[in-house]
């Protein structure tokens, strides 16, 4: 029997792994609408009270019954950047991995709660990995980045593992502001999807039965899922000592001043030179630099300078 053939990056795969049923015309926005009594991935952190000054456990299930959608994400600038960013960032992820990432037009259901996820693609032919995209602006990536993925993407990633049983997986972020990827690989947390299919069935279970959240920002399992998600051991503390410590953590905590500094020098410098090469898609910056700007198969331009070492901008 031959050898299957990888799909190439961004190709969308007619046989889709994990059991996932491919989308018919208009289940993506039925799925997402209002009065669509199952739990989504991207909604289920809303029940841990994750999404604080947005929404909460009573504002999601006002949405599943229909009383009263939430906000349309796709009206925020990074999620319509993302939508139109997504082949970058898989040409750009599939280079890094040296393996195809393909798309996976469809949803995985929970085998016995009415949940269900929609995850946006997969490392087939590597070990049958889910992914995970995220497109984020630099001031999100600070905030909420910087140290991993936050806690709601998180859960919506466990989610997708708890729909799909998939055994390994990756979150990626693109930051908008850098043009940077980031990614990690990921496997599921028994723990927490216990958690969590725990936490949807009783919600959904009271929404079969007329009964709403109560208002409020505050939940108790908000703070029993922190313990439990971030932190293995809560009550054990280590005391690192000596010199080498020391010296790492200050390198760190001085790194990590200087991060908002230069990243405003880059993003200055960036568009001075972008204004001077307008449509010019290469330049040579004495004997210092030599910058490519070229515009990729997804319609994005690239902006890279390297220092030139003898170097043509396009050698």
């Amino acid at each position: 029997m031959d050898a299957p053939v990888a799909a190439t990056p961004q190709e969308s795969l007619e046989d889709l792994p994990w059991g996932m049923i491919p989308y018919e015309h208009g289940d993506f926005e039925r799925m997402h609408a209002p009065g669509f009594m199952q739990a989504s991935a991207s909604g289920v952190p809303a029940l841990f009270n994750l999404f604080p000054g947005r929404y909460g456990p009573l504002a999601y299930a006002m949405h599943l019954k229909g009383e009263k959608a939430l906000p349309d994400p796709g009206d925020e600038v990074p999620v319509r950047l993302g939508n139109l960013l997504e082949p970058f960032v898989i040409d750009l992820l599939s280079e890094e991995l040296e393996s195809p990432v393909n798309k996976l037009d469809g949803y995985s259901k929970h085998a016995w709660l009415p949940m269900y996820s929609t995850p946006d693609g997969a490392v087939i032919f590597d070990g049958k990995r889910i992914i995970e995209i995220k497109c984020v602006l630099s001031p999100t990536y600070r905030t909420h980045w910087r140290d991993g993925p936050p806690m709601h993407v998180g859960i919506q990633h466990q989610v997708q593992f708890a729909t799909t049983r998939a055994e390994a997986g990756i979150i990626a972020c693109f930051n908008l502001g850098l043009g940077q990827l980031e990614w990690m690989e990921t496997e599921p947390d028994p723990k927490a999807i216990e958690r969590i299919e725990l936490r949807v069935g009783d919600f959904m279970d009271d929404l079969e039965n007329g009964v709403l959240p109560p208002p409020g920002e505050g939940d108790p399992e908000y703070d029993a899922f922190k313990a439990l998600y971030w932190e293995s051991n809560p009550n054990k503390t280590i005391t690192v000592k000596g010199d080498e410590a020391e010296r790492r953590a200050r390198r760190f905590l001085q790194a990590k001043a200087d991060f908002s500094a230069a990243e405003k020098t880059i993003n200055a410098d960036q568009r001075w030179f972008q204004e001077i090469m307008k449509d010019a898609e290469a330049a040579v910056i004495g004997n210092a630099a030599a910058i490519n700007w070229k515009t990729n198969k997804a319609g994005v331009r690239t902006f890279r300078m390297k220092e030139t070492k003898g170097v043509t901008p396009n050698g």
